[in-house]
Protein backbone atom coordinates (compact mmCIF):
# COMPACT_ATOMS: atom_id res chain seq x y z
CA UNK A 1 0.00 0.00 0.00
CA UNK A 2 0.96 3.65 -0.24
CA UNK A 3 2.12 5.52 2.26
CA UNK A 4 -0.95 7.79 1.30
CA UNK A 5 -3.51 4.79 2.64
CA UNK A 6 -1.77 5.59 6.09
CA UNK A 7 -2.20 9.20 6.77
CA UNK A 8 -5.66 9.46 8.27
CA UNK A 9 -4.53 7.14 10.64
CA UNK A 10 -0.85 8.36 11.39
CA UNK A 11 -2.19 11.86 11.88
CA UNK A 12 -4.54 10.32 14.80
CA UNK A 13 -1.33 8.65 16.71
CA UNK A 14 0.84 11.70 16.44
CA UNK A 15 -1.92 13.65 18.05
CA UNK A 16 -2.52 10.64 20.85
CA UNK A 17 0.91 10.30 21.28
CA UNK A 18 1.30 14.20 22.06
CA UNK A 19 -1.41 13.75 24.44
CA UNK A 20 0.50 10.87 26.27
CA UNK A 21 1.30 12.36 30.08
CA UNK A 22 5.20 12.72 30.79
CA UNK A 23 7.44 11.78 33.63
CA UNK A 24 6.13 14.61 35.67
CA UNK A 25 2.50 13.93 35.26
CA UNK A 26 3.46 10.50 36.54
CA UNK A 27 6.00 11.70 39.59
CA UNK A 28 2.94 14.00 41.05
CA UNK A 29 0.36 11.15 40.74
CA UNK A 30 2.78 9.19 43.31
CA UNK A 31 1.92 11.84 46.10
CA UNK A 32 -1.47 10.70 45.84
CA UNK A 33 -1.36 7.48 48.49
CA UNK A 34 -5.51 7.20 48.99
CA UNK A 35 -7.35 5.82 45.74
CA UNK A 36 -9.98 8.50 45.71
CA UNK A 37 -7.38 11.64 45.33
CA UNK A 38 -5.51 9.60 42.55
CA UNK A 39 -8.99 9.28 40.83
CA UNK A 40 -9.11 12.61 40.91
CA UNK A 41 -5.69 14.00 40.22
CA UNK A 42 -5.95 10.96 37.03
CA UNK A 43 -9.56 12.92 35.56
CA UNK A 44 -7.18 16.19 35.34
CA UNK A 45 -5.12 14.51 32.78
CA UNK A 46 -5.49 12.35 29.49
CA UNK A 47 -5.24 9.28 31.68
CA UNK A 48 -8.78 10.10 32.53
CA UNK A 49 -9.82 7.85 29.30
CA UNK A 50 -8.93 4.87 31.10
CA UNK A 51 -10.41 5.12 34.62
CA UNK A 52 -14.02 6.15 32.96
CA UNK A 53 -16.21 4.54 35.59
CA UNK A 54 -13.85 4.21 37.84
CA UNK A 55 -14.56 5.00 41.32
CA UNK A 56 -13.53 4.77 44.70
CA UNK A 57 -16.16 1.71 45.83
CA UNK A 58 -15.69 -0.04 42.34
CA UNK A 59 -14.36 -3.11 43.51
CA UNK A 60 -10.56 -4.28 42.11
CA UNK A 61 -12.18 -6.79 39.52
CA UNK A 62 -14.39 -5.04 38.15
CA UNK A 63 -11.50 -2.11 37.69
CA UNK A 64 -9.23 -4.89 35.83
CA UNK A 65 -12.69 -5.62 33.39
CA UNK A 66 -13.15 -1.99 33.41
CA UNK A 67 -9.65 -1.30 31.90
CA UNK A 68 -9.32 -4.32 29.93
CA UNK A 69 -12.46 -3.31 27.93
CA UNK A 70 -10.97 0.17 27.15
CA UNK A 71 -7.90 -1.06 25.52
CA UNK A 72 -9.83 -3.04 23.58
CA UNK A 73 -12.11 -0.52 22.94
CA UNK A 74 -9.17 1.47 21.99
CA UNK A 75 -7.61 -1.47 19.73
CA UNK A 76 -11.32 -1.12 17.57
CA UNK A 77 -10.81 2.40 17.24
CA UNK A 78 -7.24 2.10 15.65
CA UNK A 79 -8.45 -0.75 13.45
CA UNK A 80 -10.70 1.36 11.91
CA UNK A 81 -8.61 4.39 11.30
CA UNK A 82 -6.11 2.17 9.15
CA UNK A 83 -7.27 0.50 5.65
CA UNK A 84 -9.68 -2.26 6.00
CA UNK A 85 -6.88 -4.82 4.77
CA UNK A 86 -5.45 -4.21 8.04
CA UNK A 87 -8.24 -4.26 10.23
CA UNK A 88 -8.26 -7.98 11.39
CA UNK A 89 -4.95 -7.97 12.15
CA UNK A 90 -5.00 -5.01 14.68
CA UNK A 91 -7.95 -6.53 16.15
CA UNK A 92 -6.56 -9.80 16.99
CA UNK A 93 -4.53 -7.96 19.26
CA UNK A 94 -7.31 -7.71 21.72
CA UNK A 95 -7.08 -11.16 22.23
CA UNK A 96 -3.71 -10.54 24.39
CA UNK A 97 -5.77 -9.06 27.13
CA UNK A 98 -7.45 -12.45 27.84
CA UNK A 99 -4.71 -14.98 27.33
CA UNK A 100 -3.51 -15.47 30.73
CA UNK A 101 -7.85 -16.33 31.86
CA UNK A 102 -7.87 -18.53 28.50
CA UNK A 103 -4.53 -20.28 29.26
CA UNK A 104 -5.70 -20.93 32.69
CA UNK A 105 -9.27 -22.24 31.79
CA UNK A 106 -7.93 -23.84 28.67
CA UNK A 107 -5.50 -25.88 31.08
CA UNK A 108 -8.09 -27.29 32.86
CA UNK A 109 -8.23 -24.95 36.09
CA UNK A 110 -10.98 -24.08 37.96
CA UNK A 111 -12.54 -21.16 36.80
CA UNK A 112 -12.91 -18.13 39.24
CA UNK A 113 -15.71 -16.25 39.99
CA UNK A 114 -14.82 -12.88 38.05
CA UNK A 115 -14.50 -15.09 35.41
CA UNK A 116 -17.99 -16.22 34.39
CA UNK A 117 -18.79 -12.07 34.65
CA UNK A 118 -16.22 -11.84 31.68
CA UNK A 119 -18.34 -11.72 28.43
CA UNK A 120 -15.49 -13.24 26.41
CA UNK A 121 -14.27 -15.97 29.05
CA UNK A 122 -17.97 -16.54 30.38
CA UNK A 123 -18.86 -19.62 28.58
CA UNK A 124 -15.54 -21.57 28.67
CA UNK A 125 -15.65 -20.63 32.34
CA UNK A 126 -19.04 -22.30 33.01
CA UNK A 127 -18.19 -25.52 31.21
CA UNK A 128 -16.66 -28.25 33.04
CA UNK A 129 -12.83 -28.14 32.64
CA UNK A 130 -12.43 -31.60 30.22
CA UNK A 131 -15.08 -29.66 27.65
CA UNK A 132 -13.22 -26.70 27.43
CA UNK A 133 -11.04 -27.52 24.35
CA UNK A 134 -13.53 -29.38 22.56
CA UNK A 135 -16.22 -26.05 22.86
CA UNK A 136 -13.01 -23.59 21.63
CA UNK A 137 -12.00 -25.61 18.61
CA UNK A 138 -14.49 -24.20 16.14
CA UNK A 139 -13.83 -20.21 17.78
CA UNK A 140 -11.84 -17.55 18.23
CA UNK A 141 -9.69 -19.74 20.53
CA UNK A 142 -8.69 -22.54 17.99
CA UNK A 143 -5.62 -21.11 17.12
CA UNK A 144 -4.15 -21.68 20.80
CA UNK A 145 -5.33 -25.31 20.63
CA UNK A 146 -4.09 -27.69 22.14
CA UNK A 147 -3.41 -25.99 25.35
CA UNK A 148 0.38 -26.11 25.91
CA UNK A 149 2.58 -23.69 27.96
CA UNK A 150 2.78 -19.80 28.07
CA UNK A 151 5.45 -19.73 25.33
CA UNK A 152 3.81 -21.76 22.80
CA UNK A 153 0.42 -19.30 23.70
CA UNK A 154 2.64 -16.64 22.78
CA UNK A 155 3.94 -18.54 19.92
CA UNK A 156 0.43 -19.45 18.40
CA UNK A 157 -0.69 -15.70 18.89
CA UNK A 158 1.87 -14.63 17.03
CA UNK A 159 1.55 -17.22 13.84
CA UNK A 160 -2.25 -15.85 13.74
CA UNK A 161 -1.26 -12.32 13.96
CA UNK A 162 1.24 -12.99 10.87
CA UNK A 163 -1.17 -15.03 9.00
CA UNK A 164 -3.65 -11.69 8.91
CA UNK A 165 -1.43 -9.29 7.51
CA UNK A 166 -2.74 -8.45 4.12
CA UNK A 167 0.01 -9.04 0.97
CA UNK A 168 2.81 -6.43 2.54
CA UNK A 169 6.22 -5.15 0.96
CA UNK A 170 9.06 -5.52 2.50
CA UNK A 171 9.95 -2.10 4.64
CA UNK A 172 6.44 -2.80 6.08
CA UNK A 173 7.56 -6.65 6.78
CA UNK A 174 10.78 -5.73 8.19
CA UNK A 175 9.24 -3.02 10.69
CA UNK A 176 6.82 -5.25 11.84
CA UNK A 177 9.33 -8.14 12.76
CA UNK A 178 11.78 -5.29 14.32
CA UNK A 179 8.35 -4.50 16.83
CA UNK A 180 8.69 -8.20 17.68
CA UNK A 181 12.40 -8.75 18.09
CA UNK A 182 12.15 -5.07 20.98
CA UNK A 183 8.70 -6.69 22.71
CA UNK A 184 10.74 -9.97 22.88
CA UNK A 185 13.91 -8.11 24.59
CA UNK A 186 12.07 -6.56 26.38
CA UNK A 187 10.28 -9.65 28.10
CA UNK A 188 13.21 -11.21 28.45
CA UNK A 189 15.14 -8.39 29.70
CA UNK A 190 11.85 -8.46 32.08
CA UNK A 191 11.44 -11.99 33.06
CA UNK A 192 15.41 -12.08 34.47
CA UNK A 193 15.92 -8.88 35.55
CA UNK A 194 18.63 -8.72 33.45
CA UNK A 195 17.49 -4.79 32.28
CA UNK A 196 17.37 -3.32 35.74
CA UNK A 197 13.95 -2.60 37.34
CA UNK A 198 10.74 -3.54 36.46
CA UNK A 199 10.05 0.56 35.70
CA UNK A 200 13.65 0.82 33.94
CA UNK A 201 12.89 -2.14 31.93
CA UNK A 202 9.93 -0.33 30.47
CA UNK A 203 11.33 2.90 30.26
CA UNK A 204 13.84 1.34 28.01
CA UNK A 205 11.36 -0.21 26.16
CA UNK A 206 8.87 2.94 25.57
CA UNK A 207 11.95 4.50 24.24
CA UNK A 208 12.46 1.81 22.07
CA UNK A 209 8.89 2.00 20.63
CA UNK A 210 8.93 5.59 20.39
CA UNK A 211 11.52 5.32 18.22
CA UNK A 212 10.12 3.03 16.16
CA UNK A 213 6.96 4.95 15.85
CA UNK A 214 8.62 7.54 14.49
CA UNK A 215 11.12 5.72 12.15
CA UNK A 216 7.95 3.92 10.78
CA UNK A 217 5.79 6.52 10.63
CA UNK A 218 3.13 6.38 7.79
CA UNK A 219 3.28 2.11 7.77
CA UNK A 220 1.18 -0.24 9.46
CA UNK A 221 4.33 -0.81 11.79
CA UNK A 222 3.75 2.62 13.27
CA UNK A 223 -0.24 1.78 14.73
CA UNK A 224 1.33 -1.85 16.40
CA UNK A 225 4.34 0.54 18.18
CA UNK A 226 1.25 2.99 19.24
CA UNK A 227 -0.55 0.44 20.66
CA UNK A 228 1.99 -1.30 22.50
CA UNK A 229 2.65 1.96 23.95
CA UNK A 230 -1.19 2.34 25.18
CA UNK A 231 -0.38 -1.00 26.62
CA UNK A 232 2.17 0.47 28.46
CA UNK A 233 0.31 3.62 29.58
CA UNK A 234 -2.96 1.26 30.64
CA UNK A 235 -0.54 -1.14 32.79
CA UNK A 236 0.90 1.89 34.89
CA UNK A 237 -2.36 3.12 35.39
CA UNK A 238 -3.37 -0.43 36.41
CA UNK A 239 -1.20 -0.48 38.46
CA UNK A 240 -1.69 2.75 40.19
CA UNK A 241 -5.16 2.25 40.95
CA UNK A 242 -5.29 -1.37 41.59
CA UNK A 243 -2.40 -1.06 44.22
CA UNK A 244 -4.12 1.16 46.10
CA UNK A 245 -7.94 -0.05 45.94
CA UNK A 246 -6.08 -3.33 47.53
CA UNK A 247 -3.38 -1.76 49.82
CA UNK A 248 -3.76 1.54 50.49
CA UNK A 249 -4.32 2.90 53.89
CA UNK A 250 -7.97 4.35 54.47
CA UNK A 251 -9.02 2.44 50.94
CA UNK A 252 -10.84 -0.40 53.13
Amino acid sequence: MSARAYAYAQARLQARLGEMPGAGVWDGLQTFVELPALLDQMRMTPLRRWIANISFPTPPHEMERLLRRHMQALIAEVAHWLPPAWRPAVQWTAILLDLPALAHLLWGNEAYAWMQEEPVLRELAGLDPAMRASAAAHGRYAPFLPPRGDDALAARWLTEWRSRWPETNGRERAALERLVEVARAHLSRFATGHGGSGEAARERFRAEVTTLFRRHTLTPAAAFAWLLLAALELERVRGAVVERALYAPGNH
